[in-house]
């Protein structure tokens, strides 16, 4: 399984550019609680290092790229499972 995700998330990074850009000054980091959100120009990475599920909003026209776990997103808003992970952009 991990690697099939490892290959999953080189295929992603290959065919969207936001994920290649090496510029550091065009990404914003956030780490608090045990979960990390990292937004790369459309591209948001969540991380949920936490026993519990972490529900935030993203971009209204996001959607699943790919997730480890069982993430859902409705509405404008997030729910990442603990121990989870999520890669999210427009379609």
């Amino acid at each position: 399984r991990l690697l099939t995700w490892y290959r999953e998330l080189l295929a992603l990074r290959r065919h969207r550019p936001d994920l290649r850009d090496p510029r550091l000054d065009r990404v914003s980091v956030t780490w608090q609680d045990r979960r990390l959100r990292s937004v790369r120009g459309a591209c948001t990475v969540l991380v949920n290092l936490a026993g519990d599920a972490w529900t935030c909003d993203v971009a209204g026209d996001d959607v699943p790229l790919l997730a480890w776990g069982d993430v859902h997103v409705e509405a404008g808003r997030v729910t990442v499972p603990a121990c989870s992970a999520v890669v999210l952009g427009p379609q």
